[in-house]
């Protein structure tokens, strides 16, 4: 009988510790919404600042850039415990960092009147950016478990 009382008091508390320790883990859903909500907030924030694609002044381009650089510094915040997840956070980390870097190069190139350099910034740009759809579509096939 005191074997029971002592299995009746520890089974209790090791199934609390289970569920502890899984619950304190994101789970993989709400690693992809973390995820998403940050990459909807600079679609959203860049289309604000360039009037959805119509403005693209330097100061327009340079308010992009810090949106990047904001958007990499939030995605390096999530805390990922999911392999794929993990690559699709760095690959939008390097694509926004690359993307912020081009744009800056692209500004300080149109500022200087240096054209063989604008053609180059903003080939560097659209190279920079370019895995953004490929990107997008992979993540929400995976989120989604397709």
């Amino acid at each position: 009988m005191h074997f029971l009382r002592r299995y009746a008091v520890i089974l209790p508390a090791i199934a609390a510790v289970s569920f502890l320790s899984v619950s304190c883990s994101d789970s993989k859903i709400t690693q992809c919404q973390k995820i998403f909500q940050i990459t909807n907030e600079t679609v959203n924030e860049t289309k604000t600042v360039t009037n959805g694609g119509k403005n693209s002044s330097p100061e327009a381009l340079v308010k992009t850039a810090d949106i990047w650089d904001k958007s990499a510094q939030g995605m390096t915040n999530i805390r990922v415990n999911d392999a794929k997840l993990k690559k699709f956070q760095a690959d939008f980390i390097r694509m926004y960092r690359d993307s912020s870097k081009a744009t800056r190069e692209y500004v300080a190139a149109l500022k200087k009147r240096d054209f063989p350099a604008v053609d180059a910034g903003f080939k560097k740009l659209q190279k920079a950016y370019s895995p953004e759809k490929d990107l997008v579509n992979a993540i929400n096939s995976y989120c989604s478990g397709k």
